[in-house]
């Protein structure tokens, strides 16, 4: 009787050791199987992310579309420095300022010209400026007016420099006003 159980005393043994075993790869399987579950959702999470992204991504190309479409309809037709200088005539005739005279020779510096240039490089626009010199005649609140007008223009410019010198009864202004147009073919037209 003793030969069975020993016997017995190993059988029960083995099996303990199977069952420790066997309970031990169900606990790795259910790591796992767990680990499994969260990486499932994390990829459904991520899926979800990529989407909504592409879709705010979508949102926003389309919103600076229209912010450029905007630029683009502030900045002058071309380098047309006339019809600059109609705008600003046509200003000074709604100030009752009948004394301007323009130069179109004036040139921006070229340095000056690429620093202005490059300031649109970021928003990757091509744009370049061109100046129109002109002195006038008038009386400080006729000048305010005309640089009211030339605020109010619906084209980007800018007034580069002013130099006042008074004198009686009118002051005389000499100015140099900047106006900014696209170098790019199909924006120059509209």
């Amino acid at each position: 009787m003793s030969g069975l159980i020993k016997k017995t005393i190993i059988g029960l043994f083995c099996l303990l050791i199977c069952g420790v075993i066997y309970a031990l790869k169900i606990k790795e399987k259910r790591k796992f199987i767990v680990e499994i579950e969260r990486v499932k959702a994390e990829e459904v999470k991520s899926s979800q992310l990529r989407f909504e992204f592409k879709s705010v991504n979508e949102e926003e190309k389309e919103k600076w579309k229209i912010v450029e479409g905007k630029f683009y309809s502030v900045l002058f037709p071309g380098r047309d420095a006339l019809q600059l200088i109609e705008e600003l005539a046509k200003i000074a005739k709604e100030c009752n300022i009948s004394d301007i005279s323009f130069n179109t020779d004036y040139t921006i510096d070229d340095s000056l010209q690429k620093a202005y240039a490059s300031t649109f490089e970021d928003i990757s626009i091509k744009v370049d400026c061109f100046a129109v010199k002109f002195s006038l005649q008038c009386q400080y609140q006729e000048l305010a007016r005309f640089i009211d007008g030339i605020e109010n223009l619906r084209y980007l410019v800018e007034i580069e420099s002013m130099e006042i010198k008074r004198g009686i009864p009118l002051i005389t202004a000499d100015l140099v006003v900047k106006a900014y147009y696209s170098k790019e073919e199909n924006h120059a037209q509209k």
